[in-house]
């Protein structure tokens, strides 16, 4: 009998024990408790220029944007196929000439193609990823007619989600052709 009654108070205690730890701050009410600073603002800004593309900011300087890239016959084109492994040089033909038009736009005229990879996308119809000795960046190019939209990223700078809204958001603004 007294084993069990020993083994009741034991019982006993911890259960007030656990309630007790369990209730600290419970009482306290919301006013107590401190509030997480307001977000103000998107940890980007995006301004829209007239020719449908962008500038993606970030505290004042440029850390991505969009613009439009004119190749004839973007639509059609099968970036699969041009980096399949066993393709021959004049299939992956069209991926090189879509790669020197990138180039010239974001590097200037004549730029030497820098280190870079490229496949094709869940998110769009081709990302690129480059490096120069001014930094790197990521491209997502998406048909549309006979242009391709290029949405670009300084790599590193903004969260992959922040990437990824930002993706979202200028994707559901390209035409559909």
């Amino acid at each position: 009998m007294k084993d069990r009654k020993t083994w009741l108070i034991a019982a006993l205690v911890s259960l007030f024990l656990l309630a007790a730890l369990c209730g600290c701050g419970q009482g306290e009410t919301p006013a107590e408790q401190p509030e997480a600073p307001a977000q103000s603002s998107k940890p980007y800004d995006i301004q829209k220029d007239d020719g449908g593309g962008c500038t993606i900011l970030q505290e004042g300087a440029a850390v991505g944007g969009a613009a439009w890239l004119p190749y004839p016959g973007a639509e059609e084109m099968d970036f699969a196929a041009c980096m399949e492994p066993t393709a021959e040089a004049a299939a992956r033909e069209p991926l090189e000439q879509v790669l020197a038009a990138l180039w010239d736009q974001r590097l200037g005229e004549n730029a030497e193609a820098p280190d870079y990879s490229a496949s094709a996308s869940l998110v769009a119809d081709l990302e690129v990823s480059f490096v120069t000795d001014q930094g790197s960046e990521d491209h997502y190019l998406t048909a549309s007619g006979d242009t391709f939209y290029d949405i670009w990223f300084q790599e590193g700078v903004l969260s992959p989600g922040t990437e990824r809204e930002i993706l979202d958001e200028l994707l559901a603004e390209v035409p559909v052709e």
